[in-house]
């Protein structure tokens, strides 16, 4: 019983004082030479992961998580269009859970709507949502746009926790709509992400990026049924400098969605197009902005959505990083040194004539309609198109 309450109280000298009689101080004496071997004890199991481990974590992190409910900014256009940069951007701004790297939630494939539902087990939505990249990511680090490992930054989440915030979240929770699991979806992804160095709790939003789902209708009538509150942003880029940059990186990455002109040209049309719909169906909900406003003049772009987002300005807004690390941009062409790079018009070389000339005739008109009718900062602009 003694020895109990020693081991409890957080003084030891004061709790032998406190409940121990003078006249039996070498009993105590005693026991503080036992404590001390408990103590030892307790360093070797600590030592051998048998105590004080990554369970202590998991058990303390699923009992106090802070749950993630904030609207959703979700930003989508073509790939090779900029929605990499912006995120980047967004990274370490205070108000915003920058998710790191491309939205993978979808199911079976990537740009699937997840069959999630409130009627299946928490177990079972949690497997659809949860993104394989993690496990990678996990192993090597992060580095898109750096492209190897030793430039990679640490990215530690764990996937059992993950899970395991998921499934509290729901039992805590009652869970009516998708949003809902949604929400604890990026609950446990926030939570379960032990060296993420923002704080949940003074965030007004949550951020992802996803290519190409601003250019399907279904998608986007998705996203905007799950967060009715939710805002879209798309970069657009113009087509030139678009397919320079996808026939680069198709090239350099054998990435062969790139290497057709047909199909690369297809995915920008198919995106612009989607800007001129989405704005007409969601008015204000939707946010362009030009890929050459965006690296070209970053502050004035910045403050534009802040202003249309409600946040607050944040020089953190004008350096790409992850997870406040600052990197290299992830772009098709070399880059050496950190932070922005300046679009260079040099680098249209890598077009044909006959290239240029297609280009200029299917998606240039197209651009220009775009740009002056919805991007911000455009003198012209307008907030939807349907008016």
């Amino acid at each position: 019983m003694i020895y109990q309450k020693l081991k409890k109280l957080s003084s030891l000298r004061s709790a032998a004082r406190a409940i121990i009689p003078s006249g039996i101080r070498p009993a105590a004496r005693a026991l503080l030479g036992e404590r001390r071997n408990l103590k030892e004890l307790n360093l070797v199991e600590a030592l051998a992961g048998e105590a004080s481990n990554l369970a202590t974590i998991e058990h303390y992190l699923v009992a106090n998580f802070v749950p993630v409910r904030q609207p959703m900014i979700m930003i989508s256009q073509a790939m090779r269009s900029g929605g990499t940069l912006l995120s980047q951007l967004f990274d370490d701004h205070p108000q915003v859970l920058m998710h790191p790297f491309e939205l993978k939630t979808g199911y079976p494939g990537k740009w699937d709507w997840p069959p999630i539902s409130p009627s299946k087990p928490a177990s079972e939505n949690f497997r659809y949502l949860f993104e394989l990249t993690t496990l990678t990511l996990l192993k090597r680090g992060y580095s898109k746009g750096e492209r190897d490992e030793a430039s990679s930054h640490p990215f530690l989440l764990v996937p059992s926790l993950q899970r395991a915030v998921f499934e509290k979240y729901c039992e805590r929770f009652e869970v009516k709509t998708n949003r809902d699991i949604f929400d604890a979806y990026f609950t446990s992804y926030f939570n379960a992400w032990l060296n993420y160095r923002g704080l949940i709790e003074d965030t007004r939003y949550v951020s992802a990026f996803l290519p190409r789902l601003s250019s399907s209708e279904v998608l986007t009538d998705e996203f905007f049924d799950t967060w009715p509150d939710g805002h879209m942003i798309s970069v657009l880029r113009d087509p030139l400098s678009f397919y320079a940059s996808a026939k680069q990186y198709g090239r350099k990455y054998q990435e062969t969605e790139f290497t057709g002109f047909d199909q690369a040209i297809g995915f920008w049309r198919a995106s612009a197009e989607g800007m001129l719909r989405n704005a007409g169906k969601y008015g204000d909900r939707l946010t362009v902005v030009c890929f050459e406003d965006l690296t070209q003049e970053t502050r004035s772009t910045m403050t534009h959505l802040c202003t249309r987002l409600g946040l607050d300005f944040d020089k953190s807004l004008l350096m790409p990083t992850f997870n406040g690390r600052a990197i290299k941009a992830n772009s098709s062409f070399e880059v050496t040194t950190h932070g922005l790079t300046n679009h260079r018009k040099d680098r249209l070389c890598v077009l044909d004539d006959e290239e240029k000339r297609i280009i200029a005739e299917s998606c240039t008109p197209l651009y220009e309609t775009v740009r002056t009718r919805l991007a911000v900062g455009s003198s012209t602009a307008i907030a939807a198109v349907s008016k």
